[in-house]
C-alpha cells in the first residue's frame, strides 16, 4: 500500500501572550515649559555662584555651598524641581549647606549630569 501524498500546510502559529517591552520605556523627563525652564536655569546659575564643591558618587550628586548661599532661592528651586522632575530625590543639611540629589531609577542617572551642568553654568541651550 502506498500512502497518498498530503498537501503541504503550514503549522499553526503558536499562541503567544503579549509581554510589555520594558526596554523601550521612556525615561522620565522634565515637564517644565520653555519659560519655566528659563526661570529655573536662572535660579541654578545664581545658586551656582555659591557652590564650593560638587561630587558625583554613582546615583547621588553631592553639592556643598558657601556661607553666601541664598537659602530661599534654593528652597524655591527645589520646590519647582520636585514638581517637574519627580524622579529626583533631595536631602539638604542646613548646617553643612550640603545638598544631596539622587535618583532611584538607573535610567535617570544621566539627569544628575544635567543637574550638575545647570549649577556649574555648563548647560547647553535647547
Amino acid at each position: 500500500m502506498q500512502a497518498e501524498p498530503r498537501p503541504h500546510t503550514d503549522p499553526p502559529a503558536p499562541a503567544v501572550s503579549p509581554v510589555p517591552d520594558r526596554t523601550c520605556a521612556r525615561a522620565p523627563a522634565c515637564t517644565l515649559d520653555a519659560p519655566g525652564m528659563q526661570s529655573q536655569r536662572a535660579r541654578y546659575r545664581r545658586l551656582g555662584r555659591s557652590l564650593t564643591h560638587m561630587q558625583r558618587d554613582g546615583d547621588v550628586l553631592v553639592l556643598e555651598f558657601g556661607p553666601d548661599l541664598d537659602r530661599r532661592l534654593l528652597e524655591r528651586a527645589l520646590e519647582v524641581e520636585r514638581g517637574c522632575c519627580p524622579f529626583f530625590s533631595f536631602s539638604f543639611d542646613p548646617d553643612l549647606r550640603r545638598l544631596c540629589v539622587g535618583v532611584a531609577n538607573p535610567a535617570t542617572v544621566a539627569a544628575l549630569d544635567a543637574f550638575a551642568a545647570l549649577l556649574s553654568g555648563q548647560e547647553g541651550e535647547g
